[in-house]
């Protein structure tokens, strides 16, 4: 198990470090709220990047087409790997037609949210969490990370806001 203090970007490099494939990105907040700081919607490029990198491809969901256009502006070159979805997060994932290698979880403040979409995504290589950490994992994470620990995941990666686990089946 690896703690790092970082931010959300460093945190998401690090839960991709050795994957390849299609990244899966929920819930991300965008410069365009009026809860936004400075830093909301980086992990978006971080993922880009990383695409970039190896080949890959991101899955990114927006509630609003708003936030996606801002996105898209921001890392115009590094977009062309990632697709934007808009609208009702849980139908897009339900919708899926094969599972992530690695999906970044920052939906509403649900726990029964959250377990509905982590057992859709069961096999996901690495699932992480935002708003989460060792200690306490939150309104988000609350039922999601007991239910996939007792079913073949293993906390990997941890920081002060986030918690990522990988699959050993």
């Amino acid at each position: 198990m690896t703690y790092t203090e970082t931010g959300a970007s460093t945190f998401v490099a690090q839960c991709l470090d050795g994957l390849q494939g299609t990244a899966l990105e929920v819930g991300s907040l965008r410069n365009t709220s009026d809860a936004a700081r400075l830093s909301d919607g980086w992990t978006t490029l971080t993922m880009a990047e990383w695409a970039k990198a190896t080949d890959s491809a991101v899955i990114t969901v927006d509630i609003r087409n708003r936030e996606a256009q801002l996105a898209r502006v921001l890392g115009a070159d590094l977009m062309r790997r990632v697709t934007h979805r808009v609208g009702d997060a849980w139908a897009i994932v339900a919708g899926l037609d094969r599972l992530p290698v690695f999906a970044y979880l920052d939906g509403p403040n649900d726990a029964d949210w959250h377990l509905l979409v982590a057992k859709r995504l069961h096999g996901t290589k690495r699932i992480a969490f935002d708003d989460a950490n060792e200690h306490d994992l939150g309104p988000k994470a609350a039922t999601a990370v007991p239910w996939l620990e007792a079913n073949g995941y293993r906390r990997t990666i941890f920081d002060g806001r986030h918690i990522c686990l990988e699959y050993n089946p």
